[in-house]
């Protein structure tokens, strides 16, 4: 593990995936990262994956367990040092929602 890494992801093209992907895939694991290192940051998160609210997401015990045995540091620690942009975004999401 490296501290304070950046990650990245590269998105392909439906016909060049070697697998297929499903979106509540991605959701579902966007939503157990979330629990995990930014629940201080859920409210923002459940506005821009709302389907991610009611998964059921497992037993994260492990995951929260080696989030602290690893000493990680916080979402609030990441967007004050590390990526300010991501910072300055979070403050200024703008999204509509349908809500009859």
């Amino acid at each position: 593990i490296i501290p304070c890494s950046r990650i990245g992801h590269l998105f392909r093209e439906v016909a060049t995936r070697p697998y297929s992907v499903h979106e509540w895939q991605v959701v579902h694991n966007y939503a157990r990262l979330a629990q995990i290192w930014a629940s201080d940051h859920l409210h923002l998160f459940y506005r821009v994956k709302p389907q991610a609210r009611f998964m059921w997401l497992g037993d994260l015990t492990e995951q929260r367990k080696k989030y602290e045995e690893l000493q990680c540091k916080s979402l609030d620690w990441y967007l004050d040092n590390i990526d300010h942009e991501l910072k300055w975004e979070s403050s200024h999401l703008c999204l509509w929602t349908w809500n009859p």
